[in-house]
């Protein structure tokens, strides 16, 4: 038995299905159950609450995360001077979002410290509209849930694609383009061992191709998207050598787009399931494609833990 404030939920809040993850942080890291969830099941705001509980999980503490058009991701120069409030800084710069999308934005951002050789502190921003952030915690609290962090569903994905690419021989190069195949969007991303360097929303979904064969010419704008993107990395950074793509979600799974993709886009491409063996801590049944969001989002909360007493249970 693991008492329940030992336990932590999970959840990437998709807009087709919920990934859970249930997991115990001490004395060891082990996801203890996890499943899928149907949104519809779940949508009725009355009875929202006594369906959760027939899922069976027990957790109260949550981390969510969740992905929406709204999301900004920007990178800052801060000045490193004495006297120099950063956080007031970030704040102004994000009243500058609200400006020009007529939006009120709820907002988070790292530092990377100490100043760089410019004298500069480098931040990144995440900024997401205020009422779609509330809408979802709103959602969980009906739940019966606590929700403790809300998380960027790109950098739970780097965290566990970081791991893979610490751990894995196969990983000549420490950056990696990530493709998101979502059902209502696609979020592309270059990421490095120490986070994201680069994201990009498009506003192009799976929905739009699912069932169709062969895939329709619109989906070319993902293409067009991931090529600008690399056009970015490589003129601006050039230490590292861009040969490696990840894609999963669920579009991994639509006939012919993981093709369509690996032959427009000259990457080595596989998805997350390549790479189970990097993750000894992840339940064998457990699809990567569908719960990285999810898993990363743990791994967040639970940085204090040390990799070598990872442990795991079956579904």
């Amino acid at each position: 038995m693991y008492p329940l404030k030992n336990k932590i939920l999970s959840i990437d809040m998709g807009c087709h299905t919920y990934k859970i993850i249930e997991a115990v942080l001490t004395p060891s890291f082990k996801i203890h159950r996890f499943g899928l969830c149907p949104v519809y099941l779940l949508s009725g705001s009355k009875s929202s609450g006594r369906e959760w509980k027939r899922l069976g999980y027990r957790a109260k503490d949550t981390v969510l995360s969740f992905h929406h058009k709204s999301l900004i991701v920007r990178d800052i120069k801060l000045p490193a001077k004495q006297g120099y409030n950063l956080h007031q800084s970030i704040q102004e710069e994000i009243k500058q979002y609200q400006n020009v999308f007529n939006d009120e934005y709820d907002f988070d951002y790292t530092v990377n410290l100490p100043a760089d050789e410019t004298g500069y502190y480098l931040a990144k921003t995440f900024a997401v509209s205020r009422s779609v952030n509330r809408t979802y915690i709103e959602r969980a609290i009906a739940f019966g849930l606590k929700p403790r962090i809300i998380d960027v569903q790109i950098n739970a994905s780097q965290r566990v694609i970081s791991k893979i690419m610490k751990r894995c021989e196969a990983f000549s190069s420490s950056v990696c383009f990530i493709l998101d195949l979502g059902y209502e969007s696609i979020t592309a991303g270059i990421a490095s061992i120490e986070g994201v360097v680069t994201q990009k929303v498009i506003p192009f979904g799976c929905r739009q191709i699912e069932g169709q064969s062969p895939i329709p010419e619109d989906a070319m704008q993902i293409i067009t998207v991931c090529h600008q993107m690399i056009d970015y990395y490589i003129h601006h950074h050039e230490k590292d050598t861009l040969q490696y793509g990840i894609m999963h979600g669920g579009g991994v799974y639509i006939n012919g787009l993981f093709d369509f993709i690996r032959e427009h886009i000259p990457l080595q491409w596989n998805d997350l399931n390549f790479f189970r063996n990097c993750l000894p801590e992840v339940p064998d049944s457990m699809d990567l494609n569908l719960f990285v969001n999810s898993l990363g989002s743990l791994f967040r909360y639970n940085t204090g833990r040390r990799e070598d007493t990872a442990e795991h249970e079956g579904n």
